[in-house]
């Protein structure tokens, strides 16, 4: 697990901010109140966001000893009481990173792992990533956000897999 700081702009949390919220308005498959995020919003959001899969690769792949591939974005606001119950990703997606994209709550909202039994906990301020390898093995999870009722934390998702290019592919003919 890193904290990846300043791993895009201000002025890029900003436009997404905005991106967010226009598309908000018109999100007709939205998850709201998901098993894994009791009380928050969400959504697989447009190539506004998906262009930073490609941008941010090189820099998520210095992390990997394997290749990696893009899996899908995801964009969610929580709210007061929110929480990301502990759980683990799909087998699809192996590498998470979590940017704080907003943070009108003047709270350290720690996303926590348990690695090898031992718990890392990282706060990301706006523009910080949290990037987290293994994430379908590692159990994750955020305490529930206590604050003002009108005050929101926005997180946008990347999602990777890593390939083994070592693993050769079975070649038939038929």
């Amino acid at each position: 697990m890193f904290l990846l700081k300043n791993i895009i702009s201000k002025e890029e949390c900003n436009f997404l901010t905005k991106v967010f919220y226009s598309e908000k308005l018109f999100e007709k498959n939205y998850d709201i109140n998901s098993y894994s995020s009791p009380n928050s919003f969400g959504f697989r959001p447009s190539h506004n966001f998906n262009q930073y899969m490609d941008k941010l690769k090189p820099i998520i792949q210095k992390y990997s000893n394997n290749k990696i591939v893009n899996v899908n974005t995801y964009v969610r606001e929580y709210k007061n009481n929110c929480e990301l119950v502990k759980h683990t990703d799909r087998d699809d997606i192996g590498i998470t990173l979590s940017i704080c994209l907003y943070n009108d709550t003047n709270v350290n909202w720690e996303l926590i792992a348990d690695i090898d039994n031992k718990e890392y906990a990282y706060n990301a301020n706006i523009g910080d990533g949290i990037l987290l390898l293994n994430s379908n093995k590692v159990t994750h999870w955020r305490n529930p956000l206590i604050c003002d009722y009108d005050k929101k934390y926005i997180a946008f998702f990347l999602h990777w897999i890593e390939i083994d290019e070592n693993i050769k592919q079975k070649n038939t003919l038929i």
